[in-house]
């Protein structure tokens, strides 16, 4: 591509959080360190600093026997009892029967850290727009409760979330983090959808990465994404990242976890403004397309029902 368009769809200076443990939120203990002159997608990204993104959690699911059976999507924690994370994350379970468990305070999928948690997962909530079909995937963010309260630490912490507001250009730094394929074995959306050229693919073979990997990703302005997308529908509640090279925006395994951006004027301090939803394939040459977290804020005020507004670093009730 040859279209140098970085627009940000979320310039809001105020951000929400459901959980603020001393007022604040999306400030991690241990800083992370990021590569922004390398745009690399997190199947090709750098390996982030251990314990730097702490809102980050796997979700994962049970077997019939109530063990748990492996991970299918990333997510990250607004507050000590709710996790955010994507809705096709959960469209081939019956979720009136099947188990989930969240785990927090994880980076390397091979060791077992002592920092490291399992949560039961107690309800799901599917945003009841969600569509996935042969024009897209609409209204893809799913908020779930935890049976019992996350304890926090320097690794475990809850993110910011952003807040409604109007487009406008803006240069904040957003990073993308997850546990996604490093190996280009199946072409889709994050779990395998191939939404250009077919609509129930098979189920993909996803190979994580070893380690928790980030990527600093520009915005695209959304006008040249539908343009790019074509029949595929971007609107308003999603947000587009560039891709002008393969390797540069998430894949299998990333599906449901966050992009987040430096608070404007306050740079240790983030904000998710997106939820990894689809895009054109592993290895395929396209932008990735988020879900807009702050489009959904009352929705996901109305599920937690602790929202706290922060505005320049003032908590308001």
């Amino acid at each position: 591509m040859n279209h140098p368009f970085w627009l940000s769809l979320l310039a809001s200076i105020t951000v929400t959080c459901v959980y603020c443990q001393d007022g604040t939120c999306g400030i991690p203990p241990i800083s992370p360190v990021l590569n922004e002159t390398q745009f690399t997608r997190v199947r090709g990204g750098e390996e982030a600093v251990s314990g730097s993104w702490p809102w980050q959690v796997r979700v994962g699911f049970k077997n019939p026997l109530g063990q748990k059976a492996g991970f299918m999507c990333g997510g990250s924690i607004i507050d000590r009892r709710h996790i955010l994370t994507a809705s096709h994350c959960f469209a081939q379970f019956n979720l009136s029967q099947q188990k989930f468990f969240v785990r927090v305070g994880d980076h390397s999928v091979q060791v077992v850290e002592a920092r490291q948690a399992d949560y039961d997962v107690d309800t799901v909530t599917n945003h009841p727009g969600f569509v996935q079909g042969p024009t897209g995937v609409r209204d893809d963010i799913t908020v779930l409760k935890l049976s019992i309260p996350i304890t926090y630490s320097a690794t475990v912490q809850p993110i910011c979330l952003g807040d409604q507001g109007s487009d406008a250009v803006d240069d904040r730094v957003c990073v993308v983090t997850g546990w996604g394929s490093t190996v280009n074995q199946v072409t889709g959306i994050f779990r395998g959808t191939r939404i250009r050229r077919q609509i129930q693919p098979p189920r993909p073979i996803i190979i994580p990465s070893d380690v928790l990997k980030q990527a600093v990703l520009p915005i695209l302005e959304r006008s040249y994404c539908r343009q790019i997308w074509g029949q595929i529908q971007i609107d308003e509640n999603m947000i587009c990242t560039a891709a002008e090279q393969l390797d540069r925006e998430p894949c299998q395994g990333d599906s449901g976890g966050p992009l987040v951006c430096q608070v404007e004027g306050n740079p240790g301090q983030w904000v998710q403004e997106g939820v990894v939803s689809f895009g054109a394939g592993c290895g395929q040459n396209g932008p990735a397309v988020f879900t807009r977290v702050g489009q959904y804020r009352n929705w996901i005020k109305g599920i937690t029902d602790r929202v706290v507004t922060i505005s320049l670093g003032k908590e308001k009730k």
